[in-house]
């Protein structure tokens, strides 16, 4: 049998959401797949799961290895991987049937080096919310994924915060950079040699799309949109990503790791095209230093608020941070959601964090935009 996608899929104990996640791939419209399930350590029986799947139907595939993290266990199924196109599915998340096939015709129809499409938020077991992809057309190429598709995925701009100061509550909004709503032909990450980078525990999908979308427009090549949602992404509290964030801590380590590996990214991309992209990443990177001020300033939390504020301040010190901030201008308008970016911009950390920890209030921040 010719395969003419392969389907990623790393697992850490999902063994309540697995089995529903393997079934809706089993189900397909479409038959010419892999499924390379690459087990990273779990400790219930999610490895279980993996191998009567496999026992079951010669298209699946187990690698078990020991825990070293979704980013790793990617790379591994990426050298992998035979078929035509690739797509990356979590393992406690679902599809519908026809997705497979949708996507393959659609892609070979366009000639598409990369397929967008959307997704449905599932809480408790029903949809919540439709997120379709915010373009404004099907197909893009070449320069057009650098100046039109790119920037959606690369973060907020200075411009974006202008804008939502000035009223614009859309503003900050961003196309969702997870792998799971993206079809890529593996020839771009064979040319590229794009992997995952294994030291980040968050804003390695952001990193890893904005560099394949970069190839592709680099090299003339196509991405097409599909206005449909396929994935449905679970919500639940054990997963690792809601793990990670209810421990503030982490999440500023992750985002000052974050801040070398965009550098990098910006370099690569940089050799590549001749164009510098670091600019586009500053606005994200100045309401991180919002979020972070709320998210460590909260109160009830274990660890002491020094730690904390020492955690936060480290942020703020890195080279990134403090260029971001600099080349920050913040407009008249805005009325109260001014205050916290002039305190940064006046270097006013202390009271910053002071202003989070005594109001708590969303008035003053951005704490439900994910940046």
């Amino acid at each position: 049998m010719e395969i003419k996608i392969s389907i990623v899929i790393p697992v850490y104990n999902v063994e309540a959401y697995l089995q529903k996640c393997l079934d809706s791939i089993r189900t397909q419209t479409f038959s010419e797949f892999e499924v390379i399930l690459v087990d990273d350590g779990s400790s219930d029986g999610t490895g279980r799961i993996c191998e009567e799947a496999a026992s079951r139907d010669p298209r699946f595939r187990v690698i078990h290895q020991e825990n070293q993290g979704v980013s790793a266990a990617r790379n591994l199924a990426l050298d992998l991987v035979r078929g035509t196109y690739v797509l990356f599915f979590d393992g406690d998340d679902y599809v519908l049937p026809e997705t497979l096939r949708e996507l393959y015709e659609k892609a070979e129809k366009e000639e598409a080096d990369s397929i967008l499409y959307g997704y449905y938020l599932v809480e408790n077991g029903r949809i919540t919310e439709t997120h379709l992809p915010a373009f404004t057309k099907d197909i893009y190429q070449g320069e057009e994924i650098l100046e039109q598709v790119v920037p959606k995925f690369i973060g907020v701009s200075y411009g974006d915060i202008d804008r939502w100061l000035s009223g614009d509550r859309d503003a900050l909004k961003k196309e969702n950079t997870a792998l799971w709503r993206s079809m890529i032909r593996t020839e771009v990450l064979k040319r590229s040699r794009i992997r995952f980078d294994q030291t980040l525990k968050v804003g390695e999908d952001t990193c890893f799309t904005t560099e394949y979308l970069s190839c592709i427009g680099i090299w003339g090549g196509k991405c097409c949109v599909v206005f449909k949602c396929y994935y449905h992404l679970v919500v639940r509290d054990s997963s690792a990503i809601a793990t990670y964030k209810s421990h503030p801590l982490s999440v500023a380590e992750g985002k000052t790791r974050l801040l070398t590996a965009r550098r990098n990214l910006t370099r690569r991309i940089q050799k590549r095209s001749g164009e510098n992209i670091e600019e586009l990443w500053y606005g994200t990177v100045v309401m991180s230093c919002i979020q972070l001020a709320f998210l460590l300033s909260a109160r009830g939390q274990k660890t002491p608020m020094k730690k904390r504020y020492q955690a936060y301040r480290q942020y703020l010190l890195q080279e990134e941070t403090l260029r971001a901030v600099r080349k920050l201008e913040i407009p008249d308008q805005g009325g109260v959601k001014r205050i916290p970016f002039l305190l940064l911009k006046k270097k006013k950390y202390g009271l910053l964090f002071f202003l989070y920890l005594v109001s708590g209030t969303c008035q003053l921040s951005v704490s439900k935009i994910e940046v």
